[in-house]
């Protein structure tokens, strides 16, 4: 059976009630890893007490993403060495909807992470250097929560592309993102996470929401280093190294490090 069959048994709720609900740009995340059967058993359990965004009769988008880091790949690193107090920059395309944004999430010694974004138009999406507006937007908000200052040595490292939908609790702060067909890029290289394994993020105020008490109830655990940014760089740009993220790789996602081949890139950013 096709998971995409078990989104119509959930309501449809528009953006603007998604927001006015559970925005949540200060949140508390756990991530799972599922994989098809028990994808579909997850959202059957979650009909009565969530309902799905949905846009022009549209449940599951696309989502492009840039990612920026320094040359010594620094925002990866500080997540290699579980610093409490580390960041990611990203531009952000919604196919569906043909909106670009800038974003910013901030990781703080609490394990909050507040999130903080801008629009920006194609040409911004496009380019090869963070402009200084927007870097400006990115040092406000580092000193805002570390005080301390940034060097402008930002330059794209890999795009992330993916398939996304988002649950939206009738009666909680609560959301839930579902990200799927996982593809990531770099120059002429790609890699993919296999397609029936489903990153599960469960997003709310304290960490501890009703959706993490049914998944560890029913034998699921967090998985604590499943950051999409800090993987696709594990198999684009250190592919024969072992890092933090390696043993999520091979356990979670069934994905043997020594088989990597990288493939003819077929997948580009908008145009």
């Amino acid at each position: 059976m096709e998971f995409k069959n078990t989104l119509q048994g959930f309501i449809g709720i528009s953006l603007a009630e998604l927001k006015d609900r559970a925005e949540l740009m200060q949140r508390a995340n756990n991530k799972y890893v599922l994989d098809t059967d028990t994808l579909i058993v997850f959202l059957e359990a979650m009909q009565n007490d969530f309902c799905i965004l949905k846009i022009n009769g549209i449940r599951n988008f696309t989502y492009h993403n840039i990612y920026w880091d320094s040359p010594n790949l620094r925002t990866f690193y500080d997540h290699n060495k579980d610093r409490r107090k580390r960041f990611k920059v990203r531009f952000r395309y919604y196919l569906e909807s043909n909106l670009f944004f800038f974003e910013v999430k901030i990781r703080e010694a609490r394990s909050m992470t507040y999130k903080y974004r801008l629009p920006i138009d194609i040409e911004t999406y496009q380019t090869k250097k963070l402009p200084e507006s927007l870097f400006g937007f990115l040092s406000e908000r580092i000193h805002q929560h570390y005080a301390y200052t940034l060097a402008n040595d930002f330059i794209p490292s890999i795009q992330i592309n993916y398939q996304r939908l988002t649950l939206v609790s009738k009666q909680s702060v609560e959301r839930i993102t579902v990200d799927h067909q996982l593809l990531f890029t770099f120059e002429q290289q790609e890699d993919n996470l296999p397609y029936n394994r489903y990153i599960i993020e469960v997003k709310s105020t304290t960490g501890r929401s009703s959706v993490d008490r049914w998944l560890q109830h029913n034998h699921h655990r967090p998985v604590s280093k499943c950051s999409k940014y800090s993987i696709g760089v594990n198999l684009l740009k250190l592919a024969h190294k072992n890092t933090q993220f390696t043993p999520t790789i091979r356990r979670s996602f069934h994905k043997p490090m020594d088989s990597f081949k990288y493939t003819p890139l077929s997948s580009k950013p908008p145009s």
